[in-house]
């Protein structure tokens, strides 16, 4: 059984396979991360253009930039970020809960009236 299994093996002892090979090599992840930078900021253009509030709109564009960024460099050290992905949500939902009692001007941009 396990020569069975060796014998299907697409790999020999000590080789990686193609999963493998193309890890670290930086150059692959570049146009995905730019596609995904694209499709993200096009679909929140189509969120934001029924909105005026500018800053809004800059903030959600930051954040979906910023959370691209962090994307890559964590795929590229091989690091993940998910706790500060994390972390920055539970902000946000802590923000929201309390954004009437807090009255602060980034509660009031990251949650305009129009938008909430």
């Amino acid at each position: 059984m396990a020569a069975a299994h060796e014998a299907s093996s697409p790999t020999l002892p000590g080789k990686q396979g193609p999963a493998a090979q193309t890890r670290g090599r930086p150059g692959h992840l570049a146009p995905l991360a730019l596609a995904i930078l694209v499709a993200a900021n096009a679909g929140l253009a189509a969120i934001t253009l029924t909105t005026d509030e500018p800053l809004y709109e800059l903030l959600v564009h930051a954040l979906a930039t910023l959370g691209v960024a962090l994307s890559l460099v964590g795929a590229l050290t091989r690091r993940s970020f998910s706790l500060v992905g994390s972390l920055i949500m539970l902000a946000a939902f802590a923000a929201y809960a309390v954004r009437f009692q807090l009255g602060l001007l980034l509660v009031n941009i990251a949650y305009p009236v129009e938008v909430v």
